[in-house]
């Protein structure tokens, strides 16, 4: 984690200049009397910052309170990649094999080594299709004479270092396709897709189809049945990278209508090297199947036959790669979406790049290097718990303050042109006027009793205040509690 708490240890940062300890003025009796007004929310507990681009107070409650921030969390994630890294930095993924080519004939194994890039494999409008992916990785086999392959494909995901999601996570989160982890090399954002719809009566069976990507090595129970009306989707996918077995449990409404449910995949290296080594044959280029690394897990998959171990090459002839989208636009695609896979990714890239290592340790110390070269320093006052990158961890605790500081750092990085452009636009709102709507952009973030809403408001002059609303222990939905906390949105802008 990376903590200040009230001692001199640093670990991680916040503006060297402390703010004000009270805010005055008009604004701060707005902001109190609209808290006091949310009746629904007697029982949570809310924190609320303001402050001009300068740093300047100008409404605060609670502001040095930790809270849980939920999706909050993905501005600092994204903001500090694009600090660091540039939105022009791209991920690569490369092609490389072991052994000889004699007369056409690659006499050992193909490999995809990952770097990591979140759109791999992805439908986004951000990724290249797949089969122009494909396209080129063929080309690279064609221009080095290699007709035919007599060894495996396999999908090298030993770029990344440490366990694919953050220890802290809930089970039943790690299943679903928001709580995904991320890998050396990912596939289709490291999910499967299931087709389902609810069966004639509550208690049938579900008709479900798995839909691509396919997973031929994974036996999933299908522990699942149509619920009541009205329950929505209850489905959760439990699964491990432990083991080739999984179990979706839960229910699906009656009245829902088909759709696609997605999950995590916990075999992206070997569905990734699966899909390429059927698009192979398809062009006429043999090959003896799929296999794949992932940390010290090195197997090589045949239908019908299973898994069978092997010792993965050390050297290889590289050549060539293929690059992802530049950063800027997953960072966009991240806070649009509320994309933890590529939250993740963010978080772990940075700590790749900076220490050589992408486990969660390394990570957390790079974000808490990068928060001091953006010019936020140690204070006494206020704290920062950084866990992951997506804020999917209730480890994870902010205060609004630490929000604001760095959402004001940010205006001073190169980067905040495309930080600013990665935060969505407040839409519509029953609280907020549209004509004012437009000029707030701020990152939500919801989880079960947490609503969390930072980013900043451009008044008509043109001039900039940054904000922060947490929510936690909220007794109410998450609607009603989004619609509180655009209530005391409106008291700042307003």
């Amino acid at each position: 984690m990376i903590e200040i708490r009230h001692t001199t240890t640093f670990l991680a940062a916040l503006l060297a200049v402390a703010l004000p300890l009270y805010a005055g003025g008009p604004l701060q009796g707005r902001v109190e009397a609209a808290i006091a007004a949310e009746k629904s929310l007697s029982g949570a507990s809310v924190a609320v910052c303001a402050i001009t681009s300068e740093g300047e107070m100008i409404a605060s409650v609670n502001e040095n309170t930790a809270m849980v921030p939920a999706s909050n969390l993905k501005l600092v994630s994204t903001g500090l990649a694009l600090d660091r890294l540039g939105g022009d930095y791209r991920f690569g993924t490369t092609l490389g094999y072991s052994g000889p080519v004699r007369g056409g004939v690659l006499e050992g194994d193909l490999y995809i080594i990952g770097g990591a890039d979140p759109t791999l494999g992805s439908s986004d409008t951000i990724a290249s299709p797949l089969k122009q992916v494909f396209g080129a990785w063929k080309k690279m086999l064609d221009d080095a004479g290699i007709q035919s392959i007599e060894g495996r494909i396999i999908g090298d995901g030993r770029f990344i270092d440490g366990p694919r999601e953050e220890q802290s996570w809930l089970w039943e989160d790690i299943g679903t396709y928001y709580g995904t982890g991320m890998s050396g090399l990912g596939f289709a954002e490291n999910t499967l897709t299931f087709r389902v719809s609810p069966g004639a009566t509550v208690g049938d069976s579900l008709k479900i189809t798995q839909r691509f990507p396919m997973s031929p090595w994974l036996s999933i129970d299908y522990d699942c049945s149509t619920g009541l009306k009205s329950t929505g989707d209850q489905l959760y996918l439990f699964t491990t990278d432990f083991a080739t077995d999984a179990v979706l449990r839960g229910t699906f409404a009656l009245d829902k209508p088909t759709k696609d449910v997605l999950c995590s995949n916990k075999y992206p290296e070997l569905t990734c090297a699966m899909e390429f080594s059927n698009f192979l044959k398809d062009n006429n280029i043999p090959n003896e199947g799929p296999g794949y690394v992932a940390g010290k897990t090195a197997r090589l998959w045949t239908p019908g036959e299973g898994f069978r171990s092997f010792e993965p090459a050390g050297e290889m002839t590289l050549l060539g790669s293929t690059l992802s989208p530049a950063l800027r636009k997953i960072a966009r695609k991240t806070n649009y979406e509320s994309n933890n896979f590529c939250a993740e990714t963010l978080l772990r890239i940075l700590g790749k790049e900076k220490t050589g290592n992408a486990d969660y340790v390394s990570s957390r110390k790079a974000a808490s290097r990068a928060l001091l070269a953006l010019g936020l320093g140690e204070s006494s006052t206020h704290s920062v718990s950084l866990v992951d990158g997506s804020g999917l961890s209730r480890k994870n605790c902010v205060t609004a303050s630490f929000f604001c500081r760095f959402l004001a750092a940010m205006m001073a990085s190169p980067a905040y042109p495309d930080f600013f452009a990665s935060i969505p636009a407040l839409g519509s709102s029953k609280a907020v006027p549209a004509d004012v709507a437009s000029r707030v952009h701020r990152k939500t973030g919801s989880m079960n009793g947490v609503y969390c809403l930072s980013g900043y408001y451009t008044a008509e002059d043109g001039e900039v205040m940054v904000f922060s609303i947490l929510i936690n222990n909220s007794p109410v939905s998450t609607y009603s509690t989004r619609l509180a906390a655009e209530r005391l949105l409106a008291a700042i802008v307003l």
